[in-house]
């Protein structure tokens, strides 16, 4: 089984990574924010943060990698190696993630609604979409823009590769169980998990 393949079945305090994952796009979808995205989006970008299954989502509950949780999701005190902090719950970081993406990150949603995956994944690693029409982003109590060349809004100093998004992109290309989850998700797949911010 490959790293991938052990990741997407990888459960964290009684939770599959996969439904948690669904979860997520579920949030993007349900949100009144411009579009939404695909769980394999979610789960390629988890798996690199985390090195598909590292101790950054199953020690410290953090999936994305977040700097901090913006009053969502409470955070354990632990910060991982690197200084970013650890969540209480695999609940809290990803409830927190969910709040990052749909408010912090709207042009990601934006750009899976008109592109798909791959356009998806290029904002995501150069922080901004050209396509999102929402206007400034509020989120933490700060106001950005997100262009070019103003207030691009980085995830990951890496990008995910070069150009940008490209290892999201390869791993999707390469994973057929990636693949099959790059699909819209209309029902709430964990109905005893809210939005909780």
């Amino acid at each position: 089984m490959s790293a991938v393949e052990s990741f997407l079945a990888q459960s964290i305090q009684g939770y599959n990574v996969t439904d948690l994952a669904k979860w997520v796009a579920f949030m993007t979808y349900d949100s009144i924010t411009y579009g939404f995205v695909s769980p394999a989006l979610v789960l390629a970008q988890w798996g690199w943060e985390s090195g598909w299954g590292g101790a950054d989502i199953a020690t410290y509950f953090n999936p994305g990698n977040q700097d901090g949780p913006c009053s969502c999701g409470s955070l354990s005190g632990a910060k991982e190696p690197t200084g970013i902090p650890g969540f209480s719950s695999i609940r809290d970081g990803v409830n927190s993630y969910a709040n990052l993406l749909i408010k912090g990150y709207p042009h990601v949603t934006a750009a899976y609604r008109d592109g798909g995956f791959s356009l998806a994944a290029q904002a995501l690693g150069q922080g901004y979409y050209t396509g999102y029409t929402g206007g400034k982003v509020t989120f933490c109590g700060t106001s950005f823009t997100l262009t070019s060349s103003s207030g691009a809004h980085l995830w990951a100093q890496g990008k995910y590769g070069s150009p940008a998004g490209s290892d999201l992109i390869g791993s999707l290309n390469a994973h057929t169980s990636l693949q099959a989850l790059d699909t819209l998700i209309s029902i709430n797949p964990l109905s005893n998990f809210s939005l909780g911010c």
